[in-house]
């Protein structure tokens, strides 16, 4: 399931010396709320997870499925309605031709909300979008 466009929108974006920082803000009336948490709603982790490969998708221009995620480490909890916006900061660390490594980290100001290295495949098939 995608989820740039409809549970998190982008702000902005922009090209850093290491890579891509997006601003992006949460739809705290998107249906996943509803049922993490109905009445205190939080962003689940492998939301977190899978736009940070969405975005690392839009980074390098290709289509991508996760193989692995390291170092994951969630240090607060993001409140669809408590934040305003985030900052997630996209580098590739490496891209052999069919695997790429990057990392990301989730903030707002100086406060940091997550930290995520990932492996992920490249996909080939004509019919993946990114």
């Amino acid at each position: 399931m995608r989820l740039l466009g409809d549970f998190a929108n982008i702000l902005s974006d922009r090209v850093t010396d290491c890579g891509h920082d997006y601003e992006l803000r949460f739809n705290p009336e998107h249906f996943i709320y509803a049922a993490h948490f109905p009445s205190e709603p939080v962003t689940p982790g492998v939301c977190i997870l899978q736009l940070s490969v969405e975005l690392l998708e839009r980074h390098i221009g290709e289509a991508l499925e996760m193989v692995s995620a390291r170092n994951v480490k969630f240090l607060r909890t993001i409140i669809p309605s408590g934040a305003e916006s985030l900052c997630f900061s996209v580098t590739c660390a490496e891209d052999d031709g069919a695997l790429v490594s990057g990392k990301v980290t989730v903030t707002a100001g100086d406060v940091v909300y997550a930290r995520i290295s990932l492996i992920c495949r490249k996909i080939s098939n004509s019919c993946a979008t990114v």
